[in-house]
């Protein structure tokens, strides 16, 4: 491959970019490519053979983040990391680092960044300590995060986020974690836990109608898209939900009948017209009507993927480096 005279600046960034992974480039040219400032924040992401000496020329040229993301630093850049000024860098940390040096983590779960400590929550290499201590954490956005990433955790973690004092961290386990037996009346009762329990419920007819009705339109959503066998009463009642929402999920399950669902249809589809015809005159249903046709049309496929292009030999990168003044 011959380097084009005519690339402009943004196909040359491109290609330095795509260079920054490969595992075939000597260190004299990486430290050159370390030059350019979008090749040197990939190669900090994404190498898995960078030395202390290059970390550190990394962390002088000031992509400490991008490196703080990169899983396969040696231990000792690790440990300068997670002792340095910036808590964006220790998040990026927290977030990917292994255990390694032991107690690294232990380290991070102290960090007085709230921030930090909600990345380190996103971790999946967390021992057992780390995630107790995350589990009573004063910062209900931390244990959110637990919640939200730690789909594995032990049991008395996951209990704990169960039953945690914050509503947010309740409803978060509920998407996270199956309830035990014994918590499912609270979670059930709960106004603000109902909707994210009901994914893992066996409904009987009597809880079912009691849902179908339920003052919050999340709740009643939920049920629509959840129940794998509503009765045809309670599809009916949820067709004609106030709430175009609900009515929008009944259109899109197998067993709602054609002209039902013909009817949802013309309905969000007429307050969506009216609301792109005039959106200062439009009603705040037919704005709502408007987000509920949404749900009404299919993804367009996806764009096959372009594959990736042949490496360039070593004289074809000393080339492009050279034409890029690096």
């Amino acid at each position: 491959m011959d380097v084009d005279v005519k690339l402009d600046p943004e196909d040359v960034d491109r290609r330095l970019v795509a260079l920054a992974g490969a595992s075939e480039l000597p260190p004299p040219l990486l430290r050159r490519l370390l030059r350019h400032p979008q090749a040197r924040r990939e190669a900090a992401r994404v190498r898995r053979d960078l030395t202390e000496e290059l970390a550190g020329e990394i962390i002088a040229l000031g992509s400490a983040r991008p490196l703080a993301f990169n899983a396969s630093l040696p231990a000792a850049v690790r440990r300068r990391l997670a002792a340095g000024p910036q808590e964006v860098v220790r998040a990026a940390l927290a977030a990917s680092a292994p255990d390694d040096p032991p107690g690294l983590l232990a380290g991070l779960v102290a960090d007085p960044s709230a921030f930090v400590r909600r990345f380190l929550a996103m971790n999946g290499s967390l021992p057992g300590p780390v995630l107790v201590r995350l589990v009573e954490d004063p910062d209900p956005q931390v244990r959110s995060e637990l919640a939200t990433w730690q789909r594995d955790a032990p049991e008395e973690i996951r209990v704990a986020l169960l039953s945690d004092p914050e509503p947010v961290v309740r409803s978060v386990a509920c998407r996270s974690y199956v309830p035990p037996a014994a918590l499912v009346p609270d979670l059930l009762a709960d106004p603000r836990t109902r909707r994210d329990v009901l994914r893992h419920l066996e409904l009987d007819p009597d809880l079912t109608a009691c849902l179908a009705r339920d003052p919050d339109v999340g709740v009643r959503a939920e049920l629509a898209r959840l129940h794998p066998e509503l009765p045809r009463p309670l599809i009916d009642l949820l067709a004609a939900d106030p709430e175009p929402n609900v009515r929008a999920v009944i259109a899109r399950r197998r067993e709602t009948t054609p002209a039902v669902r013909r009817s949802i249809e013309a309905d969000l589809r007429a307050g969506a017209d009216r609301f792109l015809a005039d959106p200062a005159a439009a009603t705040e249903e037919d704005l709502a009507r408007y987000a509920a046709s949404f749900g009404l049309h299919g993804c367009p496929p996806r764009t096959p993927p372009v594959p990736d292009a042949p490496r360039p030999s070593l004289a074809e990168v000393e080339e492009l480096l050279s034409r890029a003044g690096l």
